[in-house]
């Protein structure tokens, strides 16, 4: 299908053109909240609805979301009590209209042809997924960890090998564009607070026959000094682990994959151990860490040079402090 390109005309709207349905979990953002819904109005890409899923906000955020949906029809505001971000995510998706999915955080932004970008790109090359990647900002810089330029198409195999690999691409949600087939049928537990998004590609690239990725880098993903993995790390280790246990029998059911899913696991295991003990916290975790690293020794030689040293200066520190 050819998309209409909006350019000098972006306040039409052309209704051929597949929708796409931009889920956002809200809670406690009035100080972010007006860039990303500002750089939501302003896509190129028209033919969408915001499905802003107010968490139980204690701010000003509901208030701000409304005086949105008043400007814009494509707006729809949903409030409920606090039951956590895959909680809201779930509600946004029950009522997702859209042939397209996408997620953004209310604390990031994008860039004015991300969408339209990557939906052309979608549909070109008739993908389940397109990947369109993103760049880190912090209050005084930005940078982007991965510096492809080339276009590429995977079937699903490759795809999930080079997302474990962090090869290009993680697993992250919303540097991403789903068809609502692939990610609407996966119901998440609310009890997971951290690693949603690892489990939900899992099913979402399983789901798919064709992903892509194009060099846009139109996300931006806004880092700051309290988001919730700084906040909760010995939660937040403890909950992607238990995500990563609900995976594995998947995982084993295909071997090509698995050896790339385990990988990741142990580099995961390895830095939040390293972690946890330049923190001096959590004694009982650590020892459940190094333990599964004791467990998978075998697989070391398979870790990245930096990652092997890391193991290295773990091991010696847990010898030095027997």
């Amino acid at each position: 299908m050819k998309l209409v390109y909006r350019g000098e005309h972006k306040n039409m709207t052309n209704l051929n053109d597949p929708l796409l349905s931009v889920t956002i979990p809200v809670f406690n953002m009035e100080d972010y909240l007006s860039r990303c819904m500002d750089s939501l109005l302003a896509q190129q890409y028209r033919n969408i609805e915001i499905i802003a899923v107010d968490d139980g906000s204690t701010d000003r955020s509901l208030e701000i979301l409304n005086n949105y949906a008043k400007k814009d029809k494509r707006i729809h505001v949903i409030h409920q009590e606090n039951k956590g971000l895959v909680a809201a995510r779930e509600t946004a998706l029950k009522v997702a209209n859209g042939e397209y999915i996408s997620f953004l955080d209310p604390d990031d932004w994008i860039d004015a042809d991300y969408y339209y970008g990557l939906i052309s790109f979608m549909e070109e090359e008739c993908l389940d997924i397109g990947i369109g990647g993103f760049v880190i900002n912090y209050d005084d810089e930005q940078k982007s960890i991965f510096k492809r330029t080339k276009k590429c198409i995977y079937d699903k195999k490759n795809a999930m090998i080079k997302m474990f690999s962090f090869d290009g691409y993680r697993w992250e949600l919303w540097d991403k564009i789903y068809r609502a087939k692939v990610i609407k049928t996966t119901k998440v537990d609310s009890k997971i607070k951290c690693g949603e998004d690892l489990f939900r590609n899992w099913f979402a690239f399983s789901n798919s026959e064709r992903i892509g990725y194009v060099p846009l880098y139109g996300y931006h993903y806004y880092q700051r000094v309290n988001s919730m993995t700084k906040k909760s790390g010995i939660k937040y280790n403890e909950m992607v682990s238990y995500v990563f246990d609900e995976l594995e029998c998947y995982a084993k059911n295909k071997p090509e994959i698995y050896k790339s899913f385990k990988i990741r696991r142990l580099i995961f295991v390895i830095h939040e151990c390293w972690r946890l003990m330049k923190d001096k916290s959590d004694d009982n975790n650590i020892k459940k860490m190094i333990a599964y690293m004791i467990d998978n020794i075998g697989d070391y030689i398979f870790l990245p040079l930096r990652t092997k040293a890391l193991f290295f200066v773990v091991m010696i520190n847990v010898l030095i402090k027997r």
